[in-house]
Formats: C-alpha cells, structure tokens, sequence
C-alpha cells in the first residue's frame, strides 16, 4: 500500500515538473521575444544565410517555439531551410524518414502550414555584419550530404530538453551532458551546430541548447539575431 502512495505522489510530481517548466519556457520566450508582423510573401525576398526559422503551436503564450531550422541561400539566390527533425508522422515534414533535411524554404513553409492546423511561423534575422559570405556558404552546402549520413536526431526530446536543460539553466544542476561531436541531437542543437561551422558563433558545447536560446545569443556584447518578425501566412 506505502509502495503503490510513494509512486503515485512521484508520479505526480513529475508530471507538476513538466507543467512548470513547459509554463518557464513558454514565459521566458514571450518576455524576450518582440516581433513585427510581415506577410510570407515579403520574407523570401529578406531572408540570408543564418537565419533561424522557427515553427510555433498557436497558444495563449505564444509565441512559443516547438521547432527550428535554419536558412541557407545559395549563388543563384534559392532559398532553402536546413533542419534536423523525427519521422514524418503527421506529414507535416518534407521528408517521411527523420533526419537532417535540406529543402526549399517556400515549400517546407507552405507544406507546414497546409499539413498543420495552428501553427505559426516566425523568423529572427541574423546581424548584417555576422552574414557568411557567399564562398564560405557555398563551402558549408557541400557539407550537407555528410551532415545528413553523420546526424541523428534525438528522440529522447522530453527527457533531454524538458529535464536536463532545464535541472542545468533553471535549478543550476549538474546533468550528463553530451560534448560537441555527438551525433544524435534536437532541432536546435543541430542550427547550433551549423551556425558554428559558419564562423557565426564559436561554442565549445551545443548540448542542452532550446530554441529560444536564439534570441540571446551575442557577439561582442551585441545581440546576433536583432530583428524578429511574426510570418502573416494569410493575406
């Protein structure tokens, strides 16, 4: 009977946890997120290399990011989203199988928005002075086939981000952290990743990294992402 009350009371607490921290994020992405409005049709012509996209369940705390990519455009001026994701469950992906995927940014947009009801879509535009060149993008294209035969993505989400991100950010406790080099990582590690093989920002450790992470991120005491935008999907 003791036994049956203690893994209930655990039962509870945890799930009381997830709430709070779920509520945490939430919060701390409204308060530190502020935005413009742009129609979607505007953003293709604005968008760079470095730019972060992110992809947000409609809520009352919104915005609140559940995933993130980033932009990529190459000589020919294409616009395309690089991301690593699960399996295409609900569609709402390019690809059906998990992994790092390379894509068009307008498709990867509209198949979201037509696939998901009540998602929003946002955008954080990278410093003009912190923008790859051209050759080193190109550099970092040709990469992306080994990206995709070496990374994994994460399935332990709720455990990694829910639980050790926020034990380490939020109750300053030590967590088994994975070192940089590790193959199997969440959507924002990942644009981690790739942000530091661009030169834009030097990190010895991407682990533990949630996406609303992008909207602190500096460079000599400068903010790298200074301008958001809030994507208007219907005209």
């Amino acid at each position: 009977m003791f036994e049956s009350i203690k893994k209930l009371i655990i039962v509870i607490f945890l799930v009381m946890f997830i709430v709070l921290i779920a509520t945490y994020i939430e919060l701390y992405t409204k308060f530190n997120y502020k935005y413009d409005k742009i129609n979607i049709d505007d953003i293709y012509d604005m968008i760079e290399t470095g730019d972060v996209i992110y992809f947000s369940y409609t809520n009352f705390l919104k915005p609140y990011f559940s995933h993130v990519g980033m932009a990529i455009v190459d000589e020919k001026n294409n616009k395309y989203i690089l991301e690593i994701h699960g399996d295409n469950k609900r569609r709402v992906y390019i690809s059906k199988k998990g992994g790092v995927s390379f894509s068009s940014l307008k498709t990867r947009i509209m198949t979201y928005r037509i696939s998901e009801a009540g998602v929003d879509i946002y955008l954080s535009k990278l410093r003009n002075d912190k923008v790859p060149s051209l050759e080193k993008t190109l550099g970092f294209i040709n990469k992306i086939n080994d990206y995709k035969n070496t990374y994994r993505y994460n399935n332990k989400v709720i455990n990694k981000v829910m639980f050790d991100c926020t034990r380490k950010k939020l109750l300053d406790m030590k967590v088994d952290d994975k070192n940089y080099g590790d193959t199997n990582l969440i959507c924002s590690e990942f644009v981690m990743l790739c942000l530091m093989d661009l030169g834009i920002i030097q990190d010895d450790n991407i682990s533990c990294k949630t996406p609303e992470e992008f909207l602190m991120l500096k460079d000599n005491n400068k903010k790298l992402y200074d301008k958001n935008y809030y994507v208007i999907l219907d005209k």
